[in-house]
């Protein structure tokens, strides 16, 4: 009974297991199929890709080459006392602004006003000397009259009255010049500038001539290029025929662009070298300040109203980073933004790089106020959504 029994639950344990087999045989497949697909969704969905934009600036006529030039005051100067002496006043600091006429330093005064007393005495003494010298000479010049003096006598009266004028006009000269070394212990602005260097602290001893304070005008700039004779445009010579050039003024790593006035040019070359200078003169700009120091680009510019630009034009070329132009199998294009669907599609152009800067001459569909891809195209695609990097830049005014 006992063996029936066990062989017949052996005999269902037996039967039951292809069954059980089957079910884990169907089951994991379609749940690998079912991860399978996730993954290649996931695959297939791009990526949003960030850009940096450029807006496309003014229709202008260019000559397309850009010269390197770096940045000064209009006006400086490198300040000294005229005296020595220890500073006892300097409440300056680099970058302070100042008025011209104000105190920016002074130097102990005691011994020269010491001098200026000193000598202001030995003048009223010999004042007094001179006086009676003079009454000596008038004296002795009516007795020689009446025949009652000789003649020697008087010559040396009137010798005497003589050397007492000169060493009181002497002692009278030292004066003035004690006094004026007086006032040279106080250091003042020839011009409103700001401070942008100090050659001496407080309490040190300021040496006569050697420079203590830097001052510069940083309203008005001075722009210095030099150009390669080779290189060198018509338009370069505007100051010498009375006309007035301007020049296009940028700073690397900026957008902004700012306008410059050809004020001089010097017909012969540098010394040691073939290249011109000229000099071109800008007002401060009202927003990112431009300091002495920096290096720009400056391209012959002249206005589409004026219809006069000079030198080699390519003209109604835009301005693009040389970056945004894309190269495909020999043409050239940019990426242009539509800020309504904020997808970019592929704008044809014709570029030529100005003058080895990192900028574009490009003629094509683009206009004024288009807004590009700045750099990095060779990663985009056609009708591809992006976010954007500088979002200032979608303002009509930027």
């Amino acid at each position: 009974m006992k063996q029936s029994i066990l062989s017949a639950f052996l005999a269902l344990v037996l039967t039951g297991i292809p069954s059980f087999h089957g079910a884990m045989a169907i089951d994991f497949p379609l749940a690998r199929k079912t991860a399978r697909t996730d993954e290649q969704k996931a695959a297939e969905r791009q990526p949003v890709r960030v850009v940096k934009l450029h807006r496309v600036g003014h229709a202008m006529h260019q000559s397309g080459m850009a010269f390197p030039g770096r940045v000064d005051a209009a006006q400086k100067a490198k300040l000294f006392f005229r005296v020595s002496g220890p500073v006892v006043e300097r409440d300056l600091v680099l970058g302070k602004p100042v008025n011209q006429g104000d105190v920016l330093m002074r130097i102990d005064p005691r011994d020269y006003q010491r001098a200026v007393d000193n000598l202001a005495m030995q003048i009223q003494a010999l004042e007094a000397q001179n006086a009676l010298a003079s009454v000596q000479y008038a004296r002795k010049k009516n007795l020689l009259a009446s025949k009652s003096i000789s003649r020697t006598e008087f010559d040396a009266a009137e010798a005497e009255k003589k050397a007492s004028d000169a060493q009181l006009m002497a002692l009278r000269i030292n004066y003035r010049k004690a006094q004026d070394s007086l006032n040279d212990t106080i250091l003042r602005a020839p011009f409103t500038g700001n401070v942008t260097a100090l050659g001496v602290e407080l309490h040190e001893l300021a040496q006569a001539g050697a420079t203590v304070v830097v001052l510069e005008d940083l309203r008005s700039l001075k722009i210095r290029i030099h150009i390669p004779s080779g290189r060198l445009p018509d338009a370069l010579t505007a100051p010498m025929q009375g006309r007035e050039q301007q020049f296009r003024v940028r700073v690397p790593g900026r957008q902004e662009t700012y306008l410059a006035v050809l004020t001089e040019f010097s017909p012969s070359t540098s010394a040691g070298g073939e290249s011109y200078e000229a000099i071109l003169t800008m007002e401060q700009p009202s927003s990112g300040f431009i300091l002495p120091g920096m290096s720009v680009e400056a391209s012959i510019y002249a206005d589409d109203q004026s219809g006069n630009g000079r030198g080699q034009e390519s003209g109604g070329a835009l301005a693009v980073p040389w970056g945004a132009v894309v190269n495909d199998n020999g043409a050239s294009f940019v990426w242009l933004y539509d800020a309504a669907s904020k997808t970019i599609r592929k704008c044809p152009v014709e570029a030529e790089r100005a003058g080895g800067s990192d900028s574009a001459l490009v003629t094509g569909k683009l206009s004024p106020g288009d807004l590009i891809v700045a750099a990095g195209g060779d990663w985009l695609s056609e009708g591809m959504e992006v976010d954007v990097l500088n979002p200032e830049v979608l303002r009509e005014d930027h």
